[in-house]
């Protein structure tokens, strides 16, 4: 393998296969320092070997071959690249304040006849200077004073050792500063630092500079002081076409905004309330980037265009106006969606069909329809044999621009805040072999975003009915009492809140956090209605029913965490903890054989492990609760479903360049669901002990492919089972030594798991 590496190296020249840093004293390089030399070796695979060459050489590198085009060619080895590189680098470590660093280089040949070599340089720093004074030279008292107030939020301290890059993002945060604060259009370029070294020692003195802005009459340059600038009027163009260069025929006012145009579709209000800004405002930066974050979430135009132009002075100081161009998106676009799935060996199919009317009632209203029908060749538990699955369903929503509520809702939040308004009802039909149902949902929602990384929704009214028929007696027989009583037809009257945070939107991170956290409430509504009007009778055990089914109450908590650590642009590790809890309580009443009363949520609420995005060992529904054992490792079946009010899961998985679009993972899910709150009685393996917490979870293990198209993703997954809290007995539940293929869980799905 080591000879194909060099298989289209020329003779004299030879395959770079490493770059070494070799820093005097034993020193270690400075973080980054081998991302500015200029050549780089092929990309090694988990540090072993270089498939991408590989596949290069495999294609013979001709232009028309398959493995040549998705390959990487060979780095060979560019002296003079390595001059310009030992030159980087010096000029590195001298930004960091290695003022007289020497670096040069050497290339080793691995053999004396081999075609591979590697370049060592060798860098000695020097001592490193320090900032012993930082000071500030600003000619225009009005930025003086402005960075003054805001002191605290240097980046640069007495103390620090000197670097360009602080320097350079001190400079940044100025500029940012400064347009924020209304001077327009002020350039990175007028502020500049010297540095003093001629001082004893390993001391340095910063000066920090603000030039005033030059300006020229005749052969003459002279110097003023920077201005703020006021917004004089904001023209909004909402029907414009880069293919037409004619001027618009009419012209509206709107609560101060210049509205100019051909034909307005749009609500005046609809557009106003996407613009940060207002005549008289003084110019700020963030909000033209808030204007332009708001009308992109509206998704009605192709293009947003925000310009300003200076046009003189009052007595406030220089004036702008605004010109905003909006080109529209069609108004109607129609959706088709394909998708082929193999969750454990079901094969099956789905497609989806939409259609998006924008701007119903002219305020940017969205109106769409969704058709989703699937079908799926699936195993069951009745006969051991494949039957036909299949599921259709439509849904309509509404989306608002606003809060919808019965009064006048400007001002009632931030613009910032984007508030949009959801109405949505959805009907779906399920058949399978082991029982029928329909579901029936409407529900209302509102969301905003507190900040860029916060958001926030609730659902204010979510209605879903859903009727069990034709149930299989022999699939209940896989359901203990508890389950089956909890598998029938349902009806939930719910609220929710759920919070958002997401840093993975803020391109200044490298590494981010995201959380979820969600608190559903369920039946007190319609409780009270029942109490005040009784509304329907009760069951056979006294329970309340709706529509001839019962209503839920319950409580259901649930957190997601996750911590994506990017080692690179294509290597990241990424771990997650999921945690939920659901309280069912007052209506939430099942009987089992015994005539023993418990409270129970509904099927459609409750916790189970295993799926595609879970613990992927196990199929869904397949794993749990407690230290049940729901495999059966002479064949490889998951017999019995498993339901829990208590979960717990880790996932950990490690994501990988292989070559081109293909991507690797290897992963490790840890967890387990329990029942609670007295539905663990009827089976003691099913309750939740803080004690032997440890010893019930699972874990699973696997490695899975991604096909990464930019656009979308195809995920393969091979998950193994490594330790069975069912089998505790059993080699303290670790079952690798019982591994095989009828035991593996492997899925197709579409996009990454979390």
């Amino acid at each position: 393998m080591g000879c194909s590496y060099t298989r289209h190296i020329p003779e004299g020249q030879k395959l770079l296969v490493k770059n070494e840093i070799e820093v005097a004293d034993d020193k270690k390089a400075l973080p980054g320092t081998e991302g500015v030399i200029k050549q780089t070796p092929n990309f090694t695979n988990l540090g072993l070997f270089k498939f991408d060459l590989l596949l290069y050489n495999w294609g013979n590198g001709e232009p028309d071959n398959f493995f040549s085009r998705i390959g990487e060619a060979p780095v060979i080895l560019d002296s003079a690249e390595a001059v310009n590189s030992a030159q980087q680098i010096q000029d590195f470590f001298f930004n960091h304040g290695y003022f007289n660093a020497e670096v040069s280089y050497m290339i080793i040949n691995y053999k004396r006849n081999s075609k591979k070599a590697k370049i060592r340089y060798y860098v000695k720093p020097g001592k490193r200077y320090y900032i012993r004074k930082y000071k500030t030279d600003i000619k225009t008292e009005r930025l003086k004073s402005l960075e003054e107030k805001n002191s605290k939020d240097r980046l640069v301290e007495e103390g620090d050792p000197y670097d360009a890059t602080t320097l350079d993002q001190e400079r940044g945060r100025l500029v940012n500063l400064f347009k924020n604060r209304g001077f327009y259009g002020f350039p990175k370029s007028y502020i500049t630092f010297s540095a003093d070294t001629l001082i004893r020692g390993d001391s340095v003195d910063v000066t920090m500079l603000i030039a005033q802005k030059p300006y020229r009459i005749e052969d003459s340059i002279y110097y003023r002081d920077h201005e703020k600038y006021s917004i004089d009027t904001v023209f909004i163009r909402t029907d414009y076409d880069y293919t037409s260069s004619d001027a618009p025929s009419d012209t509206l006012e709107y609560e101060g905004y210049h509205f100019i145009y051909d034909t307005l579709k749009y609500k005046p209000r609809y557009i106003t309330d996407a613009i940060h800004f207002e005549n008289l405002d003084i110019y700020n930066q963030q909000y033209v980037k808030n204007t332009y974050s708001h009308l992109a979430g509206y998704q009605a135009f192709r293009i947003t265009e925000i310009n300003f132009n200076e046009i003189g002075y009052d007595s406030t100081g220089p004036l702008l106006n605004s010109y905003i161009r909006l080109f529209p998106q069609p108004k109607r676009t129609f959706t088709l969606e394909t998708e082929a799935t193999n969750t454990s060996s079901n094969f099956g199919i789905n497609l989806n069909l939409g259609l998006i009317n924008r701007n119903l009632f002219g305020g940017g209203e969205a109106l769409q329809f969704k058709l989703n029908n699937s079908f799926e060749l699936q195993a069951t538990t009745i006969n051991d044999q494949f039957t036909q699955t299949y599921e259709i369903g439509a849904e309509v929503s509404l989306e608002f621009q606003r809060f919808l509520l019965p009064f006048n809702t400007i001002g009632l939040l931030p613009k910032r805040m984007q508030p949009k308004s959801r109405i949505s009802l959805s009907l779906d039909r399920l058949s399978r072999a082991e029982f029928q149902r329909e579901t029936f949902n409407a529900k209302l929602s509102y969301i905003w975003k507190e900040t860029s990384l916060k958001t926030h929704q609730v659902d204010l009214l979510d209605l879903s009915y859903s009727n069990i028929f034709d149930v299989s007696g022999s699939f209940l027989d896989n359901f203990n009492d508890i389950q089956r009583q909890a598998f029938q037809s349902e009806f939930i009257g719910a609220s929710k809140y759920t919070f958002t945070y997401n840093e993975q939107v803020d391109p200044q991170k490298t590494n981010y956090n995201f959380f979820r956290g969600s608190m559903e409430i369920a039946g007190n509504s319609i409780s009270l209605l029942d109490n005040s009007f009784s509304i329907e009778g009760t069951n056979e055990i006294g329970q309340d029913i709706l529509f001839n089914v019962l209503y839920y109450q319950f409580l259901k908590i649930e957190t997601d965490y996750r911590f994506y650590w990017n080692f690179s642009q294509n290597s990241a590790w990424i771990n997650r903890l999921f945690l939920g809890y659901i309280l069912p309580y007052g209506n939430s009443i099942v009987s089992d054989s015994a005539n023993t009363t418990y409270r129970i949520p509904p099927f459609s609420r409750v916790f189970f492990m295993g799926g595609t995005n879970d613990l992927r060992a196990w199929p869904a529904y397949r794993l749990g609760a407690g230290t049940q054992e729901n495999t059966d490792y002479s064949n490889g079946s998951n017999p019995n479903f498993a339901i829990g009010t208590f979960k717990f899961l880790i996932n950990s998985e490690y994501r990988f360049p292989i070559v081109s679009f293909l991507k690797g993972a290897f992963f490790a899910d840890i967890g387990n669901i329990w029942l609670t709150g007295g539905l663990e009685d009827l089976d003691p393996q099913t309750a939740l002990k803080i004690s032997n917490f440890l010893d019930e979870l699972a874990i699973g293990t696997g490695f899975g492919l991604r096909f990464d198209f930019d656009f979308f993703v195809i995920r393969f997954d091979l998950g193994i089972k490594a330790r069975d809290p069912g089998r505790l007995d059993i080699n303290n539940g670790w079952v690798l030594n019982k591994a095989g293929w009828n035991t593996f869980t492997y899925n197709i799905a579409l996009g990454y798991p979390f």
